[in-house]
């Protein structure tokens, strides 16, 4: 019977039968050991909570009584623990702090409305935690998401602030699959050039250093509600090493008066206005309708023009030869990435 089995064993082998299945064992353990160094290991140690970094949740609302318990449970629903969650009241006229009176949340109130960007200020000003990571009152979080962000960051260090993406079917409670895609990271070189037209962050879906925030002094301008994120958002990456995690960890919900219910045309030109306004304190021309420099980063979805662009990459190449620029994008990040959109707008 040995005989007969080692016999069998041969011929397996001579037909490179256990070569490939060996080689594919190989590539899926290198992928999995590859997935744990990249969110959990942390040089031997384990994050428990007594050595986990603090983190605050940062929620702004106003008029939010729907959706905000719906947020709440899936936040306090999490596989970390040293956390609080702290949520803005912005003037609320509903029933929006009765119902965050029911939930173990830090409540910051006022009675006048004074929009998104006073109120993330002002919550971040009552904010000393390691961490703060930001969440919009009618998203869901994935239960792993607080994990999953602060690892990453505590693994790598020189990133200031990183993001996630949304998972984009229905929901049933806060464990959907959190993988996306082939691409796990967008790097900070690569979303210099996204930022030079169109916001490419969730803003929702950030995690960011507090001391160095308040170091640097970022604060979100009021004058640019409804697309604070792009405006604030486009100043960090240009100094700061930020990245994108391809993960799915947060549910973003459209609804009527959000940002994901906007008008592209709206959406457009409140763009252009942020645009315009970074273009010309750095010294660059921005005249006439220039809503193009908008649609690029997108073309799918902007149904974009190759002539608009062309027209972009001619932009982006000028920027070159300004000195602010040209000391933080990569000329060699540019040419590919438009190769890409080009092909994106001919399918």
């Amino acid at each position: 019977m040995c005989i007969l089995f080692l016999r069998g064993l041969i011929i397996l082998v001579k037909k490179g039968y256990f070569i490939k299945r060996i080689a594919s064992d190989i590539y899926i353990y290198i992928y999995i050991y590859a997935v744990y160094l990249l969110f959990f290991w942390r040089g031997g140690d384990v994050l428990t909570e007594k050595t986990q970094p603090s983190v605050t949740v940062l929620i702004p609302v106003y008029n939010g009584e729907e959706h905000i318990g719906d947020c709440l449970d899936s936040l306090l629903n999490q596989s970390y623990d040293n956390y609080q969650i702290v949520v803005v009241n912005d003037g609320s006229r509903d029933k929006t702090l009765e119902k965050l009176q029911q939930y173990p949340v830090k409540i910051l109130s006022y009675e006048e409305n004074k929009g998104i960007s006073y109120a993330l200020n002002y919550g971040i000003d009552h904010i000393d935690t390691d961490y703060i990571i930001r969440m919009d009152a009618d998203d869901l979080a994935h239960y792993d998401r607080i994990r999953i962000q602060v690892n990453f960051m505590e693994n790598n260090p020189r990133v200031f602030m990183s993001g996630c993406t949304s998972y984009p079917g229905p929901v049933h409670g806060n464990k959907w699959e959190v993988a996306f895609g082939e691409r796990r990271l967008t790097t900070f070189n690569e979303l210099r050039t996204f930022y030079l037209f169109h916001p490419y962050l969730l803003h929702p879906g950030v995690i960011f250093r507090t001391k160095r925030w308040k170091e640097k002094g970022y604060r979100y301008d009021s004058r640019f509600d409804g697309v604070e994120d792009f405006e604030l958002h486009r100043r960090i990456i240009m100094e700061e090493e930020v990245y994108l995690l391809h993960l799915h960890l947060i549910h973003v919900r459209a609804r009527e008066g959000s940002a994901s219910s906007v008008p592209q045309s709206v959406t457009l030109e409140r763009l252009n206005r942020v645009n315009r306004h970074f273009y010309q304190s750095h010294g660059v021309p921005y005249e006439g309708d220039m809503l193009y420099l908008g649609k690029t980063m997108f073309p799918a979805t902007y149904s974009t023009s190759r002539a608009e662009l062309e027209k972009a990459e001619n932009f982006a190449s000028q920027l070159l030869e300004v000195d602010y620029f040209k000391q933080r994008l990569k000329r060699d990040i540019i040419k590919p990435l438009f190769a890409y959109l080009y092909q994106i707008a001919r399918e």
